[in-house]
């Protein structure tokens, strides 16, 4: 689970890795979201009331500062 700037979403973590610009570590996570809807949604889980999604192909995963993950 992440936090973004449009709230938290769901992912499946590719990557972890560490950026070096001058002597400042960055660490930063490629993530790949969890927002492809698996069909209408209108379905929801009927005993626990969430939407079933599935992950969004391998090439549109996306980096996020590792700080925002939850």
């Amino acid at each position: 689970m992440l936090q973004t700037t449009k709230g938290p979403i769901f992912g499946a973590l590719v990557m972890l890795f560490t950026c070096v610009v001058d002597t400042t570590e960055h660490p930063i996570a490629l993530v790949q979201p969890y927002d492809a809807y698996a069909g209408p949604l209108r379905n929801k889980d009927r005993d626990c009331g969430f939407y079933q999604v599935h992950t969004k192909p391998r090439s549109k995963a996306e980096f996020f500062f590792a700080q925002s993950v939850i």
